[in-house]
C-alpha cells in the first residue's frame, strides 16, 4: 500500500513540473552588473480611439496611463531609482507635456497650454526635459526644464521644430529648427549655455534630428532640403557638414548616439512608393536593419558598452495596425501582438 501511494504522489508531482514548465514566464532581471534594456511606446486602440503609454523593461511590459486619457510618449531615461518618462496627456482641451516619474505624473508647464516634450537627459542628480508650448500668439516655444525650473530657449516671436538634448558637464545642448519668414522655410540651430550657432541658412528647409557629444567634438544630425530631388541626411561635426545620403532617395533620420568614437543615426529609407526600410547609419555607413518587403520605421537608438539599441515598429501589411519593436545588436524582438496600433518611441540601456 505505502508502494502504491508512492508512486502516486510521484507520478503527480512530476505532472506538476511538467505543466509548470510549459507556461510562459516573465523574462528575469539580468544578473547585479549586467543591463536592462527599456523602451516606451504608445498602444493606440484603433477602435475607441484611446492610446495608453506602456513601458517595456527586458521585454515585461508596464502599463504606464490608465486608458481613460489619450496619452502619447516621446523619451525615456533611467536613474538608479527611477523610470523618467515624458510624453503628453490630453486633458480635455489640450495635449499637455507631462514627467512620469515612478509612474507619478508631473504637469511641466502651468499654462494649460498645448505643449509637448521632446527629450530627457539626466546628469547627476538633474532632470533635464526639453518642450515646446504654445504662448499666447500661438507660436511653439522651446522651454527646457531643469529640475521644476523652466527656462525659455527660443525666440517667442518665430514656430520652433524642437529635436535634440544633450548634456555634457556644464554645457547644455539643444537642436531644434526655427521659422525664417523672409524664406518660409525653418533653419537649423545649436543652442549651447544660451548661446545659439546657426547651422543653415535659412534659404532652405532643414530640420534638426538630435546632437550628442564625444570629448570636444560635438556631433548633430539634420536634415536639409538643399537643392535636390530630396532631402539629405547630414551629420554637422564642429562646423563641417558630412552628407550621409546625396538626396536621391526620400530618407529620414530620427535619433543620434554616440559609443565610443563611433556615431549612430537610425531612421528610415523609402524602397519604391510601398515599403521603407530601417536604417542604420554607423560613422557615414548605411546598413539595412529591417526586411526590404515590409515597411519599418525607427525611432530611438542607445548606446551603452558594446550593445547598440534601436526601437521602432513595423506595419502590418496594408492595415492601421503596428508591431512594436526593438534590435539589440540587430537581432529583432517583438513586444506586442500586431492587433493595434503600438509604437516604440524612445528606448534606454541602464
Amino acid at each position: 500500500m505505502k508502494t502504491k501511494i508512492l508512486i502516486i504522489i510521484c507520478v503527480v508531482a512530476l505532472a506538476a513540473c511538467k505543466k509548470k514548465g510549459t507556461e510562459t514566464e516573465p523574462t528575469p532581471d539580468p544578473a547585479p552588473g549586467a543591463k536592462n534594456y527599456y523602451a516606451v511606446g504608445s498602444d493606440l486602440n484603433t477602435t475607441t480611439g484611446v492610446s495608453v503609454i506602456k513601458y517595456w523593461k527586458n521585454g515585461v511590459v508596464t502599463n504606464l496611463t490608465d486608458g481613460t486619457k489619450s496619452a502619447f510618449p516621446n523619451s525615456i531615461a533611467i536613474t538608479n531609482t527611477e523610470v523618467l518618462i515624458a510624453g503628453v496627456e490630453h486633458n480635455g482641451t489640450n495635449f499637455i507635456a507631462k514627467l512620469w516619474r515612478n509612474g507619478v505624473a508631473t504637469t511641466l508647464s502651468s499654462t494649460g497650454r498645448i505643449s509637448s516634450p521632446n527629450k530627457i537627459f539626466t546628469s547627476g542628480n538633474d532632470v533635464y526635459v526639453t518642450f515646446t508650448e504654445k504662448n499666447t500668439s500661438d507660436i511653439s516655444v522651446i522651454k527646457l526644464w531643469k529640475n521644476g525650473i523652466i527656462t525659455s530657449i527660443s525666440d517667442e516671436t518665430k514656430n520652433t521644430l524642437l529635436k535634440g538634448l544633450y548634456v555634457n558637464g556644464n554645457d547644455v545642448y539643444i537642436t531644434y529648427a526655427e521659422y525664417v519668414p523672409s524664406h518660409n522655410t525653418y533653419s537649423a540651430k545649436l543652442w549651447k549655455n544660451g548661446t545659439v550657432t546657426n547651422l543653415t541658412s535659412g534659404l532652405y528647409d532643414a530640420t534638426t534630428v538630435g546632437v550628442t557629444v564625444i570629448g570636444t567634438d560635438v556631433y548633430v544630425a539634420i536634415r536639409d532640403s538643399e537643392p535636390g530631388p530630396y532631402p539629405k541626411i547630414r551629420l554637422w561635426k564642429n562646423g563641417s557638414f558630412t552628407d550621409l545620403t546625396d538626396g536621391t532617395v526620400i530618407a529620414t533620420a530620427n535619433d543620434i548616439a554616440a559609443l565610443g568614437n563611433d556615431i549612430y543615426i537610425i531612421g528610415q529609407q523609402s524602397i519604391a512608393t510601398t515599403t521603407s526600410v530601417g536604417k542604420i547609419w554607423k560613422n557615414g555607413i548605411a546598413t539595412t536593419l529591417t526586411d526590404v518587403n515590409k515597411i519599418n520605421y525607427l525611432n530611438s537608438v542607445a548606446a551603452s558598452g558594446t550593445d547598440v539599441y534601436i526601437g521602432g515598429y513595423e506595419r502590418i501589411g496594408t492595415t492601421t495596425n503596428y508591431i512594436a519593436k526593438t534590435w539589440l545588436n540587430g537581432q529583432e524582438t517583438k513586444l506586442s501582438e500586431g492587433n493595434s496600433d503600438c509604437r516604440i518611441m524612445g528606448v534606454f540601456i541602464k
